[in-house]
This record gives C-alpha cells, sequence and structure tokens, in this order.
C-alpha cells in the first residue's frame, strides 16, 4: 500500500485519520466487518476529523450533504467506501420553527392570567366599594310628620370596645321650617341610649349639627383576629312638648376596616332601636391570609435552604446566613402592618407568626452551628497538610 503523503505546510494529524493514528472504517465489502456495514452511513455534523482542511465543499453546509470522502489511503474509485453526510441545519430551522409558536402562546397565556387577575382585583374592589357606602333606610314611618336620624358608623374601635356614630337629625312635615328644610320649626329633644346616653336639642328656627355619639360593643374579642366579630345596640326616640315623635333612621357606613350590617327596630311609641353585627371588611381578610401564607412560604423556604446547606457541609456561606437573619427581622415588621393593628397573641400569631420566627431561628442557628463545625474541621486538615509536608 502507498503510503500517505502529507500536504505541504499542514500537520499531518490534520489531514486524514490514518496520519493521526485513527483507525479509519472498514470497507463495505470485507467480511469481518458485516454486521457493522449499516453504522456507516450515518447522520453526521461538521466539524470532525473527516472535513479536511483546504477542502472546496465545507465551506457551507450544504456542500457537506451527499458527499464522498475516501476512507482509505490509496482506495481506488471503484472501490471507494461513501460516507452519506448530512447536517442538522434543516432540522434545527424546523425546531426553533416549532418552537416559535409555541413562546408566542405562552406570552399570551401569561399575558391572559395578569389581564384576568387585575381584572378580578378591580370587580371585587367596586363590589366592595358598592356594598360598603351605601345609605340604608332601616325605619321610615308612614306618617308624614316625624323626624329623620342620618346616622354614620365612622369607627370601630376594638381595643376600647366602641362603635364611633355621628347623629344628624332632619325634621319633616309640621317639625320643618318648609319643604325639604332642615331647620326645625318646633323644639325638639332626640335622646340617644349609647355610652354614655347622649341628648341632642334641636331649637326652633335652627338646624340641628352633627352629634357624636360612642355606642358600646359587646360579644367580641379582638385577639381571634381577623375572625373576630361584635355586635352593638344603640336607642333612638325623640319628644317634642312632652310628646313622642316618630323616628326613621338611615345608616351609612363608611369605617373602611369593618362592616356593619344593621337591622332596625320599630316600637309602638316611634322609638327605634339598632342592632349591628361588626365583622372584618373582606379587604382586611384577603391580606391577613396573605400575610399567613407568606409568613409559611418564607419559613419553609429558609428551612430548605438550611437542610441543602447542611447535607453540603458547606461552611460559613455568609449570604445565606445573611438572607435568613434578613427574613427573621423582615416578617416582624409584616406582623406590625396587619391592618387594624392586632395584638400580640392573636390567632394570626399562633397559626402563623410564632411557627415561621421559631423555624426561621433553628434554621438559621443549626447552620450557623454546622458552618462553624465545618470551618474547624477544614482548619484542622490543612494543618495537617501543612505539617505532614
Amino acid at each position: 500500500m502507498r503510503p500517505h503523503r502529507p500536504r505541504p505546510g499542514l500537520p499531518a494529524a490534520r489531514l486524514h485519520p490514518a496520519a493521526a493514528g485513527v483507525r479509519p472504517p472498514a470497507r463495505l465489502g470485507s467480511r469481518p466487518d458485516r454486521r457493522r456495514a449499516p453504522r456507516l452511513v450515518r447522520r453526521l455534523r461538521p466539524g470532525r476529523w473527516w472535513d479536511l482542511p483546504g477542502r472546496s465543499d465545507r465551506a457551507t453546509p450544504a456542500g457537506d450533504a451527499g458527499r464522498q470522502r475516501p476512507c482509505r489511503p490509496g482506495a481506488t474509485a471503484a472501490g471507494r467506501t461513501t460516507v452519506q453526510v448530512t447536517t442538522d441545519d434543516t432540522s434545527a430551522t424546523d425546531r426553533a420553527a416549532h418552537r416559535s409558536p409555541r413562546r408566542r402562546w405562552r406570552f399570551a397565556a401569561v399575558l391572559a392570567v395578569v389581564v384576568t387577575l387585575c381584572g378580578s382585583g378591580i370587580g371585587l374592589y367596586l363590589n366592595e366599594r358598592d356594598t360598603r357606602e351605601q345609605t340604608r333606610e332601616l325605619a321610615v314611618p308612614s306618617t308624614p310628620d316625624w323626624i329623620e336620624l342620618d346616622v354614620t358608623a365612622q369607627d370601630v374601635d376594638p381595643t376600647a370596645q366602641q362603635l364611633t356614630l355621628y347623629v344628624t337629625p332632619v325634621p319633616h312635615g309640621r317639625f320643618a321650617a318648609g319643604p325639604d328644610s332642615q331647620t326645625f320649626a318646633r323644639p325638639v329633644e332626640i335622646t340617644v341610649t349609647g355610652t354614655p346616653r347622649v341628648t341632642i336639642r334641636a331649637a326652633e328656627g335652627e338646624a340641628a349639627a352633627s352629634q357624636l355619639v360612642q355606642v358600646g360593643t359587646y360579644d367580641g374579642t379582638k385577639t381571634d383576629y381577623p375572625f373576630d366579630r361584635y355586635r352593638a345596640e344603640a336607642g333612638f326616640t325623640a319628644t317634642s312638648g312632652g310628646a313622642a315623635v316618630p323616628v326613621g333612621l338611615v345608616l351609612t357606613d363608611t369605617d373602611p376596616f369593618f362592616v356593619l350590617r344593621p337591622q332596625a327596630t320599630t316600637a309602638s311609641s316611634g322609638a327605634v332601636t339598632l342592632d349591628a353585627r361588626i365583622t372584618r371588611s373582606r379587604s382586611t381578610f384577603i391580606l391577613s391570609w396573605f400575610m399567613i401564607a407568606a409568613m409559611w412560604a418564607i419559613a419553609l423556604a429558609v428551612l430548605g435552604a438550611a437542610e441543602v446547606l447542611y447535607r453540603k457541609r458547606e461552611g460559613l456561606v455568609w449570604p445565606s446566613l445573611g438572607w435568613m437573619a434578613a427574613s427573621l427581622f423582615a416578617l416582624i415588621g409584616m406582623r406590625n402592618a396587619a391592618p387594624g393593628a392586632p395584638p400580640i397573641g392573636s390567632l394570626i400569631d399562633y397559626v402563623a407568626f410564632f411557627w415561621a420566627e421559631g423555624l426561621i431561628a433553628a434554621s438559621l442557628a443549626c447552620t450557623a452551628w454546622s458552618g462553624i463545625r465545618t470551618e474547624h474541621r477544614l482548619r484542622r486538615e490543612r494543618e495537617a497538610v501543612t505539617e505532614a509536608a
């Protein structure tokens, strides 16, 4: 067999597999390699040892398709073994073409989810605003001569157990100086049984001013936050010249943290009794549940990170320790930002806050202790290697 001669100016290992000590594939017709013959026709990528430098057909991938190369040095044209070389450019292009619509669909799906969530939030806000900030006519007498009491629920204080009301008397019929007038034509005395008892006096020829009334709440505990519920009762009576006057009640709720569900009972004498059930608003419930979920998520994330660092024996990883310590104190600020300022020991603390703080503190301490032991062990190993050297 004629020896292979390398091309001048090029390394012999780059010219042919035989020159580099690589065994070339056998001929298709040889008996020992008949079982391996089907593997000779295969999909090959450009840039391997058969891409000889200086070939005119290696400039573009299209020249690699269907190319015939000699597999043995000195082989004749009639006995030449050919290798079918194809490229993956077409398949890669097809995959990219199929991937592009998929990416567009993913982006459209994410955008649709974001728009849906934002729209749902806006819808919930509008529904809560329309539901809470509306005027309810709880009691309207059938007689034309009566006193309307416009009551506004301003604030609910669970700590002081008080409901703050603003009461504005408005005359109707013969008690008014004129049609749609707020000036009293006769003196009227209005009594509100709150805490304490309040009396509102309207003089003849004057309009009555709004009066602040404190009503006590009961049947509720503040530490049940955010599921605390309360009840409040107040009685309204009016007299003019010693005679009872029918009273009407119109209630408006403006407290952003609580929702009032009022009911009114009218007595035969014209007095009205207000019975209101007080619960937390929807926005307070949503934020409270979010805080509970966030506390547990942060605590479990810190616990998982501590478990990974302990198993890997990483030593003192200061960024991880700083993140754990920051999470420990960040939950305190989140807890204090709860709407309504619930006291320490509330239901939200026993459900999430205490457990989250305990898990984070334990994870931080265990991670630091494991890191300290690992650092001491590594120091002893380095000292032993130094002494042995």
